[in-house]
């Protein structure tokens, strides 16, 4: 059989005209020919890219994931990786193509494999992820197909009770997910030994050259495509035109050819199929824990196939009680669908549930998930409270204070805030939450910002009339005619459950000032539950001090240090010009009667116009 560049160049050069040039040429192909079968039967086996090292070489504090494509849908590719093995949206994973080969000689079938390409994660789930390979890789794939990457290697421990958790029931063949060199994955760097002939013990017999050529070319074709495979095999045809095993090499490049043309051979493992097939209509669900009075509890359900899920039902109960109440989960993203626990089933104690799925197929209905004998139990609890009384927050006492300067601390620009209150939270109420009292002062300095240099009708330029620079010529960005402000005041500040997730806070203000009794009004709106992630947003307008409008996020990560950022747009202290002020700030519960409270922000009403500010305080609970 000639070599199909031969082919080629027959069909631009008829038999008839035999010129000096179609020899040249002739020669010249020749020539690369014998060079790329060489460069083939020399280069080493095909390995993933140098982003994805070769098996075997994983990365210090890294370990191989493998997996396998379970479905396959229009242009996306799931597979059985997900978050609870180490992956993460945008990592890159190597993707293998199953190659079906016989040694022409010996008759011996292998299952062999070659790196097809590299795609990213991009959506994941617990324990699936999807990924959306370019159209010339995505042709290339089945489902059956070895896809793997590198991710942290975790404890010894955790790996251990993960693999334990992953192994399958015995005489279930469904491929496992495994690490080190013993995992099912591409071929190693060293090609396998051609089989011997004859029987085992048998003295090993001498091989003609035609048969010792056939093993060298087969031992080079492993781990490569089914096109360098057959170029491999019309290289050894075009050397070894007499040899008796010529028809078995032929057989082999028509069923690599088929392989080609077909390009999904690992349809072909129908039992292996069909257990990924079950695999990917099956339902992961984490259950959840420990949980906090008031936290956002979602229950979460994630699948590779929801085409056969006629209907996902979630039945759920206060602990303690023998009623359940039905919902049913929405889709979230495509392979999730999830319910949220409704806010009065996250209080003391916790709730219980169960899940209950029907099919398409067959319209059975049965529990994936706990049943209504034995449900699944979440614990719900308050870290803030003392078992059997009431939180030890109910009660708070405040202290604090807060020096803000605009103006690089040259006493024109500043005030000193500080305010002391003692708060109290109603227990099980339905919508007044809580109120507090206290007594502050706001007291400073300010004025207006020049725009610039200024002067008279004679051309002499304006001076400070009063405050550090007095006298001086005005410049930019300078404080004009600074002026004092003060206010000493107390409020009453009540705070109104209005929904599970919103409260609305109103502070009324009543206090004496430069101009006599005055008053003020603050209201804020809180997102999120006060233990835990919120967001304030507030308005507040005090006397002849000024206003300001506030947007606050804060975060409990740190159990023990909340952590809030703020944003303040305000014209304190004397109602004058705008300024916006950076503000951190974090409280460290010492134990759980006491903590301290510290602040830093950075505070400008232009560019230089700018300065520092910094606070402290003090809360006592019980």
């Amino acid at each position: 059989m000639a070599h199909p560049v031969f082919r080629q160049i027959r069909t631009l050069w008829p038999p008839g005209r035999r010129t000096p040039q179609f020899a040249l040429c002739s020669l010249v192909v020749a020539a690369t020919s014998v060079a790329s079968v060489a460069a083939l039967a020399a280069a080493p086996a095909a390995k993933v890219a140098e982003e994805t090292p070769f098996p075997g070489s994983a990365t210090s504090g890294y370990r191989w994931a493998r997996g396998w494509i379970v479905r396959i849908v229009a242009s996306e590719v799931v597979v059985d990786l997900g978050a609870a093995d180490g992956l993460r949206v945008g990592q890159e994973v190597a993707m293998y193509r199953t190659v079906k080969a016989r040694h022409p000689r010996t008759g011996k079938e292998v299952a062999d494999r070659f790196n097809a390409g590299l795609t990213t994660v991009q959506e994941l789930a617990t324990h699936l992820a999807i990924l959306r390979p370019d159209k010339d890789l995505l042709t290339l794939l089945a489902e059956g197909d070895l896809v793997e990457c590198q991710v942290p290697a975790p404890q010894a421990a955790a790996t251990v009770a993960k693999a334990d958790a992953k192994k399958p029931a015995k005489g279930d063949s469904i491929p496992t997910k495994t690490t080190g060199e013993q995992a099912d994955g591409p071929p190693s760097r060293q090609c396998p030994a051609c089989p011997p002939s004859g029987s085992a013990g048998a003295p090993s017999i001498a091989l003609s050259a035609d048969e010792a050529a056939l093993d060298e070319s087969f031992r080079h074709s492993l781990g490569r495509t089914p096109h360098e495979r057959i170029t491999l095999w019309q290289d050894w045809l075009r050397r070894f035109r007499a040899s008796s095993h010529r028809a078995g090499v032929l057989l082999e490049i028509d069923a690599l050819q088929e392989q080609v043309n077909n390009a999904r051979t690992a349809r072909a493992d129908g039992d292996r199929i069909t257990k990924l097939r079950a695999f990917s209509q099956q339902i992961h669900h984490d259950r959840p824990h420990l949980q906090r009075v008031g936290e956002a509890v979602w229950l979460a359900f994630a699948a590779a196939d929801w085409s056969d899920v006629a209907d996902l039902r979630v039945h759920i109960r206060p602990l303690g009680k023998t009623t359940y109440t039905m919902v049913r989960p929405e889709p979230s993203g495509k392979l999730h669908r999830r319910v949220r626990v409704g806010t009065e089933l996250v209080a003391e104690k916790g709730f219980q549930y169960f899940v209950e799925m029907s099919q398409i197929s067959d319209g059975k209905s049965f529990d994936i998930v706990g049943n209504p004998r034995e449900p699944v139990a979440v614990v719900v609890n308050d870290p803030f409270a003392e078992v059997g009384r009431r939180p030890v927050d109910s009660s708070t006492f405040r202290i604090v204070g807060e020096f803000v300067d605009f103006n690089r601390a040259r006493g024109d620009d500043q005030f000193l805030f500080s305010e002391i209150s003692i708060a109290y939270r109603l227990q099980n109420s339905q919508i007044l939450y809580g109120f507090e009292m206290g007594y502050g002062l706001l007291t400073g300095v300010g004025g207006l910002v020049a725009a610039g240099p200024t002067v008279d009708s004679n051309g002499t330029p304006e001076l400070h009339q009063n405050g550090p620079k007095l006298g001086q010529p005005v410049a930019k960005d300078d404080t004009v005619a600074p002026r004092g402000a003060a206010f000493k005041y107390g409020y009453l500040q009540t705070e109104w459950a209005l929904a599970a997730q919103f409260h609305a806070i109103t502070r009324l203000v009543v206090g004496l000032g430069k101009s006599g009794i005055d008053n003020g009004l603050e209201l804020i709106g809180r997102i999120g539950p006060e233990r835990g992630t919120n967001l304030r947003l507030g308005f507040a307008t005090m006397a002849d001090t000024g206003r300001a409008a506030s947007i606050a996020l804060t975060t409990h990560a740190i159990e023990t240090v909340p952590i809030t950022g703020l944003f303040e747009v305000t014209n304190r202290p004397v109602g004058e010009d705008i300024g916006v002020r950076l503000v951190a700030s974090a409280d460290y519960k010492i134990n759980k009667h006491f903590g301290l409270t510290g602040r830093i922000g950075y505070n400008l009403r232009t560019i230089v116009h700018a300065g520092a500010s910094a606070g402290a305080g003090m809360v006592m609970s019980w």
